[in-house]
């Protein structure tokens, strides 16, 4: 893959931004895994010979870390990935979603004004693991901009789930 460097250093920057923000948050150290979910064209970008520039913002009570990157490799261009930490306090307990309780931010950057769905569209719900991909239709059961947590109803099952918001047709699974 040409984009593992990349990778691997925006995986590096979530798992020490997770691990500060949950030894603040509980006063000790606990079980931290952080997944990356990268862009959906991530294909399509160069490869990152220069040290990425990341920014980062986390929302509030959210367990989703947004990164920005910004690699120069004669052009310039930009990928947003999204982090999820998950955590355990004991080594033997479920996996739960890390929330902060405060919106820290790292360094701003500019955010689509309202919101990206709206509640009653249909959009894609895209689930990635490793090379497999897996997409169903949804509708969303509530309106939520970039990086926010909605509910989501399957069109065929009527189940509902948690979303995040990715993009104005698709949100991942958490």
């Amino acid at each position: 893959m040409e984009n593992i460097k990349l990778e691997e250093n925006i995986k590096i920057f979530a798992q020490n931004y997770f691990e500060i923000t949950a030894k603040n948050h509980f006063n000790r150290k606990i079980f931290l895994s952080v997944a990356l979910i990268p862009p959906r064209d991530i294909k399509q970008l160069q490869r990152c010979e220069s040290t990425p520039q990341l920014a980062a913002l986390q929302g509030e009570d959210s367990a989703l870390l947004k990164i920005n990157v910004s690699c120069t490799t004669g052009k310039t261009w930009n990928a947003r990935y999204m982090a999820r930490a998950m955590y355990r306090l004991e080594e033997g307990e479920p996996l739960r979603a890390f929330t902060s309780k405060a919106t820290h931010q790292i360094a701003s950057s500019p955010q689509p004004a309202g919101y990206l769905i709206k509640k009653g569209k249909e959009i894609e719900l895209i689930a990635r693991a490793e090379l497999v991909e897996i997409r169903s239709n949804v509708v969303a059961e509530e309106s939520g901009k970039l990086g926010d947590v909605i509910w989501v109803r399957n069109k065929r099952s009527g189940k509902k789930l948690r979303a995040v918001v990715s993009s104005e047709q698709a949100v991942s699974p958490l």
